[in-house]
């Protein structure tokens, strides 16, 4: 009697644990010889008597041998082999989607940067920013952070989506990396990626810090992630800044920013910045001319 309850009892057991997924024939012995403790039918029992009543009492079940020696076999139903097949279809065919984006993306940034490589005239600014990523990247990664959505609830949030999108694909396209560098063998196998081009961000983010802490440390760990250039271009371009100034001076007679225009007006606003003007010895004391210039660029 205690041999025919634990067989009913095991039979709906493994039924239910069937419908979750696979299960192995090493737990299935274990819970077979409790449930038999458990109800007094104190018998030797071997998988093969095991696996006799499951495919007597179970439809559609399936045994599979393990690769390895010391693992155990596999139980599983035939809905659960099903349902894995779909999936690795599924699967599958999301994969080679996802394989034929990452095709029409690369394809569209290497005709972007062949078309329009963006160059550094001395001035940096928002638009720099978004005229210099394609069309299908921004919308491809605009999808991805906040869905295919017309826009967003507040302007505020459609802005900060927008930053956002700007900021990820001009990383994107910093450490693009072109079929020829690819497939290029260096004779150094430890040598890097050289970044052939630069983008508004990278150059950005490298002067701002550069002139906020002038460590190189930091520059060059900035640059190890692909969010700047490297020290040595900051380096470059700084110098190529100064020696642009000094030409100006020489030629112009005094230096006049790049944003004036030339034969307009120009309107001067002046005032001190006095700072510490009286202290015990007249020292440490802090006195300085702040110079405003603005132009109506509208005019002619």
């Amino acid at each position: 009697m205690g041999i025919i309850a634990s067989d009913i009892e095991f039979i709906c057991l493994v039924r239910n644990l069937l419908k979750d997924g696979p299960v192995s024939m090493a737990d299935l012995r274990q819970t077979y010889t409790s449930i038999l403790q458990k109800n007094g039918a104190h018998t030797v029992h071997c998988d093969r008597d095991m696996k006799k009543k499951l495919n007597l009492n179970i439809e559609n079940i399936h045994f599979i041998q393990p690769k390895r020696r010391n693992e155990s076999e596999r139980v599983f139903s035939t809905s659960v082999r099903d349902a894995v097949i779909e999936d690795a279809m599924t699967a599958e065919k999301d994969i080679n989607h996802l394989f034929q984006s990452a095709s029409i993306l690369r394809k569209a940034i290497q005709e972007h940067r062949g078309k329009h490589p963006w160059k550094f005239d001395g001035s940096l600014s928002a638009s720099d920013a978004e005229e210099n990523v394609p069309n299908a990247l921004y919308s491809f990664l605009r999808w991805v952070l906040n869905g295919p959505t017309k826009s967003l609830k507040t302007e505020v949030r459609s802005t900060a989506v927008h930053n956002d999108v700007l900021s990820i694909s001009q990383n994107i396209m910093y450490s693009f990396k072109s079929k020829r560098q690819v497939i290029y063998q260096p004779v150094d196998t430890e040598a890097p990626f050289r970044h052939r081009l630069e983008w508004p961000q990278s150059l950005a983010v490298g002067i701002a810090v550069h002139q906020s802490t002038r460590s190189q440390k930091l520059v060059q760990f900035l640059h190890s992630f692909g969010l700047s250039v490297d020290y040595s271009r900051i380096l470059r371009l700084e110098t190529q800044l100064a020696s642009s100034v000094i030409e100006a001076n020489t030629a112009q007679g005094g230096y006049l920013p790049s944003t004036m225009k030339k034969g307009a007006f120009i309107f001067f606003a002046i005032d001190n910045s006095d700072f510490n003007e009286d202290t015990p010895d007249g020292k440490r004391t802090h006195h300085a001319t702040a110079t405003a210039l603005s132009t109506d660029w509208s005019t002619e």
